[in-house]
């Protein structure tokens, strides 16, 4: 099943641009940090983020302690 607006596949995940532009959090950043949130996330190099992915996007970009906030930016950094 995929969605009109955005490239949603139930079975892939969602891409790059509708992470961009679906998260709050991302669509704030410059295009370079978003892009490299993406593919920090996407672990198996597929150009979708899968749901467990998906939601380990969600856990690290709604870090609560300055911990979980630094190791994102590590993660993102290298």
């Amino acid at each position: 099943m995929l969605f009109n607006k955005y490239k949603i596949d139930i079975e892939d995940g969602i891409d790059y641009h509708s992470f961009r532009n679906g998260i709050y959090q991302v669509f704030l950043q410059s295009e370079e940090l978003a892009e490299k949130i993406f593919y920090t996330i996407d672990y198996n190099f597929s150009g979708f983020l899968n749901w467990e992915e998906f939601l380990d996007a969600m856990v690290n970009i709604r870090a609560k302690t300055m911990k979980d906030k630094i190791d994102l930016f590590i993660k993102v950094k290298f």
